[in-house]
């Protein structure tokens, strides 16, 4: 199974070194992938502008919340996860209460599906989301955010860029 959050990536590595007579190694990336997690971190600091976010895995609304790697990193960014509420790792959220909800940032990881900053904004209702309202929309390879593996500072800092442009530009 996959690791539901950031620690089990790091477990997974850790197994995977023991297993393949790499433990050196996988010691040595665990510690790398730790180290860049604490720069990102720090780097937020306490942001008092951290964003709400809501991160769209296909175009039916299902979302990465509670529980999932996903919603682990948004952890780590200090964004506010609209998916929180659910209490499930993927739920489904309905168009009401992601309008509701107003995220901030919508993080499309369904661009497969044809969806973009556009399709969004065409949605009936949608204009009222300060996400649509203030052009903060945008697309990310899911093969970078939804894959638990050392790639995850790439996945942080992808992330971290679109929540916090002004700290990463």
């Amino acid at each position: 199974a996959s690791p539901s959050s950031v620690e089990g990536v790091y477990d997974q590595v850790d197994l995977l070194g023991e297993a393949t007579g790499h433990a050196t190694d996988a010691a040595r990336l665990i510690a790398d992938m730790q180290a860049g997690v604490e720069e990102i971190r720090s780097e937020i600091g306490d942001a008092a502008d951290a964003p709400t976010v809501f991160h769209e895995i296909d175009n039916t609304y299902y979302t990465a919340g509670p529980g999932s790697f996903i919603a682990d990193l948004y952890d780590i960014l200090g964004a506010g996860n609209i998916a929180e509420a659910t209490g499930q790792p993927f739920p489904q959220m309905s168009t009401e209460a992601i309008i509701e909800a107003d995220p901030e940032v919508i993080i499309l990881a369904d661009e497969v599906a044809g969806e973009s900053p556009d399709t969004v904004g065409d949605r009936p209702g949608w204009g009222s989301v300060s996400a649509v309202r203030n052009s903060r929309i945008h697309v990310v390879d899911p093969d970078i955010v939804s894959r638990p593996g050392p790639r995850l500072v790439e996945a942080l800092r992808t992330l971290a860029a679109y929540l916090y442009p002004e700290l990463f530009p």
